[in-house]
């Protein structure tokens, strides 16, 4: 599976909840968190590269509803 960047939006009172998710998920790839110019929401750069951190992007969607973004390889490394 060839890696994927992604930016995740995602509203700052549903920050526990995706990383409830993550945790669930053991933890399957690493997370940077950044603050946008936009109030009440945060913006979290990952990197996806296995199977397992596809079905954590999953269920961290529909358990937030949190937007998913694709970004060009050389914006996360």
């Amino acid at each position: 599976m060839e890696p994927k960047n992604y930016i995740v939006q995602i509203e700052d009172s549903l920050l526990a909840a995706f990383l409830s998710c993550w945790l669930d998920a053991d933890k399957p790839c690493s997370l940077l968190m950044q603050k946008p110019r936009t109030d009440g929401l945060c913006a979290i750069k990952l990197t996806a590269r296995t199977r397992e951190d596809y079905d954590f992007l999953a269920d961290a969607i529909h358990a937030t509803g949190c937007k998913l973004y694709e970004t060009s390889k050389n914006q996360t490394k």
